[in-house]
């Protein structure tokens, strides 16, 4: 089997069950390849350090890579190695169907090669795989357990009348027709079962997802001095932001400023213009004027500016990881090539400066400040490893990839690293304002200065950092989110060269920003979104809108309840595999909504616009 190295992250790890081409059940036992040099270990280990801070002590099988860095090996997964699993059989033949079981591996491959294939010990028909295993939260993985005859107390006769479901299907015994419904093994572990009931397995099929969660992590894995410099720095959040806000996208200067020594206290812009006007009177040089300015003048933009005005609620939530990337990737000194709409726009000339203006219009009125470009997305994707039955933290164990005696027992992770081409969304702040406002989800003015809404706007996501709720930062959350999955999906139209599946996102929602990335993981780009931005931007924006407007589901995908608060389905937002959150917090409904009503608010706007 061929496969590439991202679905071998996602399908193809230790634990995980898959059917090979060959048409048998396998279990992989480990994964191999080289190690992984160009990532930035620290934030790698950071992450992960916060990730297993979400399970419970009891449930995580994992170092802390705080205090035990020297304990992990971090892999590329190119080979895998795997064992037939479950080795449980069924007779062919219709009027046997007997299970026999075998417990080695060994005893599988010694009855195959005595005649060539496995044959039924009752009727020497063929043999083929039970299709059926049991599964429970803590881990513990086990082929569906074949009862005793109740009558004969004979395992050998015992066959499975399989009737489609676990419920209805029943165990009978072919010599005295005795029959035992399916119940499933009892697990040791004594955890993860309701109060008064004992702790089960449940049953599976090989290709339920539930079987083998994988838990991975994303990051930006920019491996620079300064961005170094930016992590380790006790002020990153002010930093962070600063660069969201535009006052200062130049990491190295913000450190810098963040650095220097305070003059005290700041003069009032009246104080200053008469303080400069007698440091000139004076014959002080204009480079000494400057730099008194940066110390003691009054400050409205950059880092002193956020230092002195923001909170520190706003501070904080700015420190976050996605913020701090997302401040990486906007220092054109350390990605470089980053191409923003404005920077295109500023050099387009006749037909690409009329097709540029279109686009601008587009994105205005879809309420998108920006859109760059970048064929060095430096993204990376770890699994560090998995859990059955549950996904979420706190409702299963984090079991480790580990296995005795390989990985120089050490504690494997699998990552995939790559520099590859990405389109960077950014929301107007303004315009998100507005809209909750006129959901009746924000009560304050709404800034006419995009830097002023974006503090604005910082300020109800610090308020209220939880996801899902429905209040005014969840849903500013959830519209980005939302808004992600709309255009990574409107990429696969068979002009960009890229397949929904082989795109991905990265979100900073309290950014209002969204990457979407190419999850292929070579070594070279095709540059097919450097195209989209300079050719195709605005007829990409308007079938994203006009794609949420319906849903090949509705009216059902349309419909909520207690038990559905939102508007999603495979048929409209959700992604195959590129969310890292698996299509949770997500609402079509919401995002139709905003940008029916943002391009109402624009056509009103050029209306009086013209009048005027």
């Amino acid at each position: 089997m061929q496969r590439s190295t991202t679905q071998v992250l996602y399908r193809y790890l230790p634990g995980a069950v898959f059917f090979h081409e060959d048409g048998f059940i396998a279990q992989v036992h480990h994964a191999s390849g080289p190690r992984v040099s160009n990532l930035n270990r620290r934030v790698l280990f950071e992450e992960l350090s916060n990730e297993l801070g979400r399970w419970l002590p009891d449930q995580v099988g994992i170092p802390d890579p705080r205090t035990n860095p020297d304990e992990f090996v971090i892999l590329e997964p190119e080979e895998v190695s795997w064992d037939v699993y479950p080795l449980s059989f069924e007779c062919t033949n219709q009027a046997c169907k007997r299970v026999v079981r075998w417990f080695r591996q060994r005893a599988v491959l010694e009855a195959t090669n005595a005649t060539g294939e496995l044959k039924c010990p009752h009727c020497n028909a063929a043999l083929r795989q039970l299709w059926y295993l049991t599964a429970h939260n803590c881990g513990r993985m086990e082929p569906l357990h074949t009862p005793k005859c109740p009558n004969c107390q004979n395992v050998a006769n015992m066959y499975l009348e399989d009737l489609g479901s676990f419920r209805s299907s029943s165990w009978r015994c072919r010599q005295c027709g005795a029959a035992i419904g399916t119940r499933f093994t009892p697990c040791d572990c004594g955890r993860y079962a309701r109060a008064g009931v004992r702790s089960m397995q449940r049953g599976f099929t090989p290709r339920d997802q539930r079987l083998w969660y994988p838990q991975s992590l994303t990051i930006i894995s920019i491996s620079a001095q300064t961005y170094d410099n930016l992590q380790g720095h006790p002020s990153r959040g002010v930093a962070a932001l600063a660069s969201w806000l535009g006052d200062e996208t130049d990491l190295a200067v913000s450190l810098g400023q963040l650095d220097r020594p305070s003059g005290g206290a700041r003069m009032s812009a009246d104080e200053w213009a008469e303080q400069e006007a007698r440091l000139r009177a004076s014959g002080i040089a204009e480079t000494i004027i400057d730099q008194i300015r940066e110390t003691q003048g009054p400050v409205v933009t950059g880092v002193a500016a956020v230092a002195g005005t923001v909170s520190d609620a706003v501070v904080e939530a700015a420190g976050q990881r996605a913020m701090v990337e997302r401040a990486g990737l906007f220092d054109k000194k350390i990605i470089e090539d980053r191409k923003s709409f404005a920077d295109l726009h500023a050099q387009a000339t006749g037909a690409d400066s009329t097709a540029a203006n279109y686009a601008r219009t587009t994105m205005e009125a879809l309420g998108i400040e920006d859109v760059s470009v970048t064929q060095r997305f430096p993204v990376l994707v770890a699994s560090y490893g998995y859990s059955r039955c549950q996904k979420e933290p706190g409702t299963s164990d984090l079991k480790s990839y580990a296995r005795q005696r390989l990985y120089g027992n050490k504690t494997p992770i699998f990552a995939v690293p790559a520099d590859t081409e990405a389109l960077l969304v950014t929301f107007d702040a303004r315009a998100v304002l507005a809209f909750l406002g006129h959901e009746d989800d924000f009560a304050g003015p709404v800034p006419t200065e995009a830097r002023d809404a974006k503090l604005a706007l910082a300020e109800v996501l610090a308020a209220d950092p939880a996801v899902g709720g429905d209040g005014a930062a969840s849903k500013s959350r959830r519209l980005v989110h939302s808004a992600s999955h709309a255009l990574l999906r409107a990429l696969d139209d068979g002009q960009s060269g890229f397949a929904e599946s082989s795109l991905a996102e990265w979100i900073v929602p309290d950014a209002l920003t969204s990457a979407i990335y190419v999850a292929s993981y070579n070594d070279f780009t095709l540059g097919a979104f450097d195209t989209v931005l300079r050719r195709r931007l605005a007829p990409w924006l308007l079938r994203t809108a006009e794609a949420v407007s319906h849903c090949d589901n509705d009216p059902m995908c349309s419909q909520i309840s207690a038990h559905r608060r939102h508007a999603a389905c495979d048929r409209c937002l959700h992604l195959s595999y590129g969310c890292r959150t698996w299509n949770a917090d997500l609402d079509r409904r919401l995002l139709r909504r905003f940008w029916l009503w943002t391009q109402q608010r624009h056509q009103e706007t050029v209306r009086l616009e013209t009048v005027a």
